[in-house]
């Protein structure tokens, strides 16, 4: 399917699909196009089983800071789709995988929607990379609401209190930078963050 069919006033970018499109469906009824991103063959096959639409797309790529391909580390729980850039569940080399991701640039190079629509989203589960990656794209963020699970936090082991500190100290720094672009913190609910562009 081209890239160019389908609604383009409105578009989210899930990035990190994993087994749960709920709600990538949901914005579908509501006249959305989604460009959903994750770098499992097995995710993708579910969301393309799950989503059936002229206006939902999905890449077997990941999303990093640059195109190529980047090792990514198992979970700890075998049945979970959780795999990780930075390690976030620190499990064994060994059974770590390298994936194909490509970057914010390439994305919006192939998929011109995204910067053309009316009103976009960013959608992000991506198991502890949102920190570096959104880091990495902040200055080149034009979506109108972004949503992000901020994994980096969730997983830090309860008694590390130096790392807990330090993490939230680059979430704030980070939540700082999208303010200085005109995000707005409107919703923190436990560690799913909610921005909206004001200016």
């Amino acid at each position: 399917m081209s890239a160019l069919e389908g609604d383009k006033s409105k578009v989210l970018v899930s990035v990190g699909l994993g087994y749960d499109v709920s709600f990538d469906s949901e914005l579908i009824k509501r006249g959305f196009r989604v460009i959903g991103l994750d770098q499992q063959v097995e995710c993708v096959a579910y969301a393309e089983n799950e989503i059936s639409s002229r206006n939902a797309t999905f890449i077997c790529r990941g999303l990093g800071i640059e195109s190529g391909q980047v090792r990514f580390f198992a979970p700890r729980n075998p049945l979970h789709d959780s795999w990780s850039i930075t390690n976030a569940q620190n499990t064994n080399i060994e059974k770590s995988r390298i994936f194909e991701v490509m970057s914010f640039a390439e994305l919006c190079k192939e998929y011109p929607e995204i910067v053309n629509s009316k009103f976009s989203m960013l959608k992000m589960d991506i198991e502890g990379a949102e920190l570096p990656i959104l880091n990495a794209i902040y200055s080149d963020l034009e979506f109108d609401f972004i949503g992000v699970e901020m994994d980096c936090l969730i997983l830090i082991p309860f008694l590390n209190f130096a790392q807990r500190f330090r993490k939230i100290a680059q979430v704030r720094n980070l939540v700082s930078k999208l303010k200085s672009k005109g995000y707005e913190l409107i919703h923190l609910d436990n560690f799913n963050f909610f921005l909206m562009k004001i200016e």
